[in-house]
């Protein structure tokens, strides 16, 4: 059953890529230079609506790097297109940095939050959606910005909000290696990564069936950190305000995400959970590509935009 899954992602996942090709003429793509701590000039690709609203919606991809996926563009086109005289009310945004790894990105997007949050005299409500890894980026994100005075939601869809653990899950199973896929894709990103220079030795010990152990390695190796904060970092992120709401849309058949570990990693950390934290389940089939074929998916994201902590999935 999990290759017939798997099957039907691949076909959404190829229409996305290959058959949606309508261009969001709302969006607006401009370059962001910065500097951080590091003394280091970056660079990001900003995709943004220019409308200069107080109401900001923040896009996350998944994978190991913020990137503008097709999801993400058929997501912004679906919402100005459905929903237009509500979304004229908010600012549509994805960040995009695909030279560095979402689980070291965090202070950058934060970094350009505040120079937004300057920009339109304050922001009012800060809205995060995480798509698969990327839910738990918005997690890190949206820490940083508790000093600031704002509505505060996030909304994780089919993310597992402990990702070394999901991506391990795959190790012992004989066939359907996914945790192999994804050391393609960190590896990927860090050759392609801003100081490559400076971390190209520590990619040198691969093998093609390199998989959640050699990832652990790798990124422990270059980030020069221990298990514990490791497994702190591609987890979710439970130090939140109190008033942040918390949304968690998933797919009941997932052919990458998990439920066992995902739900034992909320349980144990279920103490730190002081927000408000509302799950919704969905009938479908799918990896962050349930909206290939429709924009019924939408309908859950419109809710929550307007719900005041009484969703009734």
């Amino acid at each position: 059953m999990l290759f017939l899954y798997l099957l039907l992602f691949i076909f959404q996942y190829l229409y996305l890529n290959y058959t949606f090709n309508k261009k969001n003429r709302n969006i607006v793509k401009t370059p962001y230079t910065y500097t951080l701590k590091d003394n280091i000039e970056h660079s990001a690709t900003i995709y943004r609506t220019n409308r200069n609203k107080k109401k900001v919606i923040f896009i996350f991809s998944g994978a190991y790097s913020l990137e503008y996926h097709f999801y993400i563009s058929k997501l912004m086109y679906d919402l100005d297109m459905e929903y237009k005289i509500l979304m004229e009310n908010y600012e549509l945004i994805c960040y995009e940095k695909p030279n560095k790894t979402s689980f070291d990105i965090y202070d950058d997007v934060h970094n350009y939050i505040l120079h937004l949050d300057k920009e339109l005299n304050k922001i009012e409500e800060l809205i995060f959606i995480g798509f698969s890894a990327g839910g738990v980026v918005a997690s890190h994100i949206m820490q940083r910005c508790k000093n600031m005075k704002c509505r505060k939601k996030i909304i994780t869809y089919d993310t597992p909000w402990q990702v070394h653990e999901n991506v391990d899950y795959f190790k012992d199973n004989l066939i359907y290696r996914f945790d192999i896929l994804f050391f393609w894709k960190v590896h990927d990103v860090y050759s392609n990564h801003y100081n490559y220079n400076d971390i190209k030795q520590h990619l040198v010990n691969k093998k093609w069936n390199s998989g959640s152990k050699e990832i652990t390695q790798i990124i422990k190796s270059i980030h020069n950190c221990s298990f514990e904060e490791f497994y702190l970092m591609t987890g979710f992120n439970f130090d939140q305000t109190e008033d942040t709401e918390v949304y968690n849309i998933y797919s009941t058949e997932d052919p990458f995400v998990i439920r066992e570990p995902h739900d034992k990693f909320v349980a144990l950390n279920k103490y730190k959970i002081k927000f408000f934290n509302k799950n919704i389940e969905k009938n479908t089939i799918g990896h962050c590509s349930d909206m290939a074929l429709s924009t019924s998916y939408l309908t859950d994201i419109i809710t929550i935009l307007f719900s005041n902590k009484n969703y009734i999935a």
